[in-house]
């Protein structure tokens, strides 16, 4: 848990909390975004198509598909895989296989520090076999840069 005060604003932040939004959003909410309302044009201002637009659409209570599939079942980890199946099956594709560690190392390292990994990095994670190391580089490596975005130091 991060615990963060700025601009006389308190924050508590864990690190699944924070992997829910957007790097350029936190950073907003972290150097101290103003959550006064703002004044918005009124929907008879917008014609009849720009109103069909999702944004004005009331929300929806959406169940995620559900498969029976054993090889299915196994590739669904979230309820977001069981829409992305759906979309892919749809389009009569398959799901890429997993990617290695160290690949995966690579492509989180760039999307978060615009960096490749060092040779250490890699190393570590290739070698470490709990089930949860993934989820552990995340975790440090989100935790680096939302303290880079405290200091200053990074522009996401």
């Amino acid at each position: 848990m991060l615990d963060i005060t700025l601009m006389e604003k308190d924050f508590s932040l864990t690190i699944s909390s924070a992997l829910s939004i957007s790097l350029p959003l936190l950073g907003f909410l972290l150097l101290g975004a103003d959550s006064t309302p703002v004044d918005v044009a009124p929907l008879g201002k917008y014609t009849e198509a720009e109103r069909r637009h999702c944004a004005f659409q009331p929300r929806k209570d959406v169940k995620p598909p559900a498969f029976s599939e054993a090889i299915a079942k196994a590739w669904i980890r979230t309820p977001v895989h069981a829409f992305i199946l759906e979309g892919l099956r749809k389009a009569q594709l398959k799901p890429a296989p997993e990617a290695d560690r160290a690949t995966l190392i690579r492509r989180v390292t760039y999307d978060l520090h615009g960096l490749p990994p060092t040779p250490e990095e890699i190393a570590a994670i290739t070698t470490d076999k709990s089930p949860k190391a993934y989820e552990n580089l995340i975790d440090r490596l989100l935790a680096r840069v939302i303290g880079d975005l405290i200091k200053g130091g990074v522009t996401a």
